[in-house]
């Protein structure tokens, strides 16, 4: 996390399995669009969000169960 001015934004890395069942979640507009413009590197796509409503406090939740689960190797 990183403190702004009456705000703070989370940094996080979804790997490619957790970005594509993220993108099936139910988010918010803002964090939506940082999902879809996060460019896809090989360790992942690097979420930079900001929190500005309680909105995106839920999505950046639900976004964390994802990252919380075990990887599944195939």
């Amino acid at each position: 996390m990183y403190p702004g001015k009456g705000s703070f934004t989370v940094q996080m890395v979804l790997g490619q399995v957790q970005a594509k069942e993220a993108s099936n979640l139910k988010l918010g507009k803002s964090v939506r669009m940082v999902l879809q413009n996060a460019r896809q590197f090989p360790e992942g796509r690097w979420l930079f969000i900001r929190m500005e409503s309680a909105e995106d406090l839920a999505d950046v939740q639900q976004l964390l169960l994802i990252k919380s689960r075990p990887l599944k190797n195939k």
